[in-house]
């Protein structure tokens, strides 16, 4: 197998589809010569044996009439009879014609364009590029001559299927294409053939454009579900003992799963003695207490504290691997999704304040408790993690299937492998909820409840990791290798991985690879 770097197609075309051997005098085109006889170049392989005559490369002035269909995408009808002056329009339609038809399988296209994807079957042979206005002559060593089959993006122009008979191709190309920066192409690849079976291709081109790019993690338009308000606690002079502001308990929406809790802190109780202190709130009570203290004769009450902030989804893993590659095509690794925030700590309850009876106070024992503190308001709950980024599509010249391949003078030609995409961010997390406000002195000279603090807010979910980067590859095979005698192969490079949190999240790059098998 020959490498060469990469290059234009036109240079392809000259440099490598132009390396046929000839007898001495001929040049490479014996098309205008009566005399030019080519060297032999192997042995005709496909569907039997091409009678003297119906070779376009062995003949002057043009193959004779009823040698097979003759199809061409500018001048055909496929209503036509598919005759050198009626040809067909399209490949689809001349295959099934070549195959109801006693002429070998043999099919004669213009060297023109013809739209894919196209399925060639067993026992069929191809001669393309050849002037359809001109005794359809071959004239091979020009890009604007050859025959080519191409297809939309994401489309597998050419697919060869020599089990049940062998296929042979010559003098055509198939060509895959699309735009890596268009957003309808992300993660979409470039293959310009596919093939099982038996197979001899007689200088053919398969060139294969870039791959499409990832798509990036996506954002969230929302933010994590915020916390609930506080419970405000009791009025001064309403019972012998009041209670704080009840507990705020949130759940973030998922009632079975306890981690996700958010309680925000039960406010401080009072009696006619006892202003009492607020509660912790949950999760990080015993860690992180916050609850406000209680007032008594000489001090006043103190108002919860604010919630922690919930912790940081950690990032997702960038891609790892090769990918996978099926008779669809080809698959690539995703980043990994971010882990989700934590839910934060609900805001400790207010403290409360005693009570009194007398003058400016509690008109009696029975309605002589001070005013309660607020309960804290609960925390906001965990950001989802981001999105990981996408998988950059791959640039692949042909697919072998376990396909038996036979090259002479032909030519596989890539480009670079999409990049990955990034990493998505996470999902910000929620606020807090606000404390409840404490219990009021009403008329009284006694001094009011403490209100409960702030939950904190919830932890921002992790980025994404980075998606794998699309390989360049000349020829990928499952099973066994196949012989690469007669193959020139122009090379480029694989994908970047895309973008994670830090170097260690980002997708690996694409393979880059004249050769390269994929397991099952």
């Amino acid at each position: 197998m020959k490498k060469r770097a990469r290059v234009g197609v036109a240079q392809v075309l000259v440099a490598g589809l132009g390396l046929v051997s000839s007898a001495p005098g001929c040049g490479t085109d014996c098309s205008r010569s009566q005399t030019c006889q080519p060297a032999e170049v192997g042995p005709t392989v496909g569907a039997g044996q091409t009678p003297v005559g119906c070779s376009p490369r062995d003949v002057g002035w043009g193959v004779e009439g009823n040698c097979g269909v003759f199809v061409s995408s500018s001048q055909g009808d496929d209503e036509g009879p598919g005759t050198r002056e009626k040809p067909l329009k399209t490949l689809a339609r001349a295959i099934v014609r070549a195959q109801e038809q006693d002429a070998g399988g043999r099919i004669y296209a213009c060297g023109e364009e013809f739209q894919g994807p196209v399925t060639v079957p067993g026992g069929v042979t191809i001669f393309g590029s050849l002037d359809c206005a001109h005794g359809w002559t071959l004239t091979p060593n020009s890009s604007k001559t050859r025959t080519a089959i191409v297809a939309r993006p994401g489309e597998i122009p050419l697919r060869i299927e020599g089990i049940s008979a062998p296929v042979r191709l010559e003098e055509l190309d198939a060509r895959a294409r699309l735009d890596p920066e268009d957003p309808a192409t992300r993660g979409m690849s470039s293959i310009a053939a596919v093939a099982e079976g038996s197979v001899t291709m007689f200088r053919v081109l398969l060139d294969a454009g870039p791959g499409g790019h990832g798509k990036d993690g996506e954002g969230y338009d929302t933010e994590a579900l915020a916390g609930l308000g506080g419970n405000a606690g009791a009025d001064a002079c309403a019972a012998p003992a009041s209670f704080g502001g009840l507990e705020q308990l949130f759940d973030c929406g998922t009632p079975d799963f306890e981690e996700d809790d958010s309680i925000g802190g039960l406010g401080g109780s009072s009696t006619l003695t006892t202003g009492g202190d607020g509660a912790a709130g949950w999760p990080g009570a015993d860690d992180q207490p916050n609850g406000g203290k209680g007032g008594g004769t000489s001090q006043l009450c103190r108002p919860g504290d604010a919630g922690m902030a919930g912790q940081e989804g950690v990032s997702g893993a960038g891609a790892t691997g090769t990918g996978t590659l099926t008779a669809n095509g080809f698959l690539g690794a995703a980043g990994g999704p971010g882990g989700k925030g934590g839910t934060a700590q609900g805001g400790g309850g207010g403290g409360a304040m005693r009570g009194g009876v007398g003058a400016m106070m509690c008109a009696s024992q029975a309605m002589g408790a001070g005013a309660s503190g607020g309960g804290g308001g609960s925390g906001g709950c965990g950001g989802l993690g981001g999105r990981g980024g996408g998988a950059g599509g791959a640039s692949i010249a042909l697919v072998s299937l376990g396909a038996s391949l036979v090259f002479d003078g032909s030519v596989l030609s890539v480009a670079t492998g999409g990049k990955g995409g990034a990493g998505g961010p996470g999902q910000e997390g929620g606020p807090g909820g606000a404390g409840g406000p404490g219990g009021g002195k009403g008329t009284t000279s006694l001094a009011e409840g403490c209100a409960g603090g702030k939950g904190g807010p919830g932890g921002a979910g992790g980025r994404g990791g980075g998606g794998a980067g699309g390989p360049s590859i000349g020829l990928a095979f499952i099973g066994e290798a196949p012989s690469v005698e007669g193959l020139i192969v122009y090379g480029s490079n694989g994908g970047r991985g895309g973008e994670g949190a830090g170097p260690e999240q980002a997708g690996v790059d694409g393979v880059k690879s004249d050769l390269f098998r994929f397991e099952l």
